[in-house]
């Protein structure tokens, strides 16, 4: 489940799961291996990490968000959903930890202000205060409360964020894209820079054929009185009042069998009655058609690439750093009794 549901402002999402944010849903594509050895750790641990420790209570945070984002869909203790719940809330604890570990043995630390610094500017934006960069807490406070959370856990939420940030920085600081691979990855996505056609259109919709038959007999001749007899007779509520105006529509927008006819028709013909899952339609194309096109590999589009391909590099390195941490600490967690498979 996700760490810590939206914050939000209204309708306006601010920010999702910030505790996995560029880390877990990155980097915990797995489940971990290596030895699991068992020892006697203090009975508020779960386990330990060389030198990061997660505690029980830590354990029923995390086991507190789940709750809230699966409401009544929260599994019963002691069944096996419930069992597969925890023991990823603990696999997502692990490999937290792990994280934590690597930067640490990195010589990555961040520090308390920074955390303040960053929670402050996430809450300040979903929630503002009265004045500027300040925080309605009581509106903070509650969305925390909703989302199953806590100051102190949302704080350890944004530390992890700023955590695999910096790793991402000093293993990563840079990525090297050539001209050709820009080139080569345009090639590869130019489908998604299609620009499909596009026209503009009014239709009649009526439920029967006998109905479209006697409007289209009307219109066959002249389409002078489209706008009237849409206003009159259309059971489309969205386009009547505008005489039937769908306005500049792109191709593909509309159901094949009503797409295929507006998009070939000649412009100022009505249409002889489509029918539809909707019922039966009477489209004139009011413009001509716009051709689709592709849009260009221009300076603007290289620069898009081009990031996204670096972004791309620097995740991949994060990604192996990560699978290296991972396999060099498995062999390394000391798990208190009842804790031993935690990440199965």
């Amino acid at each position: 489940p996700d760490a810590l549901p939206e914050l939000r402002a209204g309708t306006r999402v601010i920010g999702r799961s910030i505790a996995l944010a560029g880390a877990l849903a990155l980097l915990a594509a797995g489940c971990g291996g290596g030895s699991k050895a068992v020892s006697t750790l203090p009975t508020n641990l779960v386990f330990k990490v060389v030198g990061t420790s997660v505690t029980e209570v830590q354990l029923e945070q995390q086991m507190a968000l789940a709750r809230a984002s699966l409401g009544t869909s929260y599994p019963v203790v002691g069944t096996s959903s419930y069992d597969q719940l925890r023991a990823q809330a603990l696999n997502e604890l692990l490999r937290s930890a792990e994280i934590r570990e690597g930067a640490r043995k990195l010589g990555i630390k961040v520090s308390p202000q920074q955390v303040t610094a960053e929670v402050t500017s996430i809450a300040s934006t979903a929630f503002p205060g009265k004045t500027a960069g300040t925080v309605d807490r009581a509106k903070y406070l509650a969305e925390l409360k909703k989302s199953g959370s806590s100051e102190a856990v949302f704080r350890g939420q944004v530390e992890l964020k700023l955590i695999t940030a910096a790793v991402q920085k000093k293993i990563a600081p840079t990525a090297t894209v050539t001209d050709k691979q820009v080139a080569a990855e345009y090639a590869k996505t130019k489908a998604t820079y299609v620009v499909p056609a596009k026209r503009d259109v009014r239709h009649i919709l009526v439920k029967d054929k006998a109905k479209a038959d006697a409007l289209y007999a009307q219109l066959s001749s002249s389409d002078a009185t489209f706008a009237a007899l849409a206003k009159q007779f259309s059971t489309d509520a969205g386009s009547k009042v505008k005489g039937g105006e769908l306005g500049v529509s792109s191709k593909g927008s509309f159901v094949p069998a009503f797409d295929k006819v507006a998009f070939s028709i000649k412009t100022g013909v009505v249409s002889a009655p489509v029918k539809t899952q909707f019922g039966w339609h009477l489209i004139e194309a009011v413009g001509d058609l716009i051709p689709g096109s592709t849009r260009p590999l221009d300076s603007a589009l290289k620069a898009q690439i081009r990031a996204q391909l670096e972004t791309r590099q620097k995740q991949a390195k994060l990604q192996a750093w990560f699978t290296t941490t991972q396999t060099q600490l498995d062999s390394q967690i000391e798990y208190a009794p009842g804790f031993g498979s935690a990440s199965g």
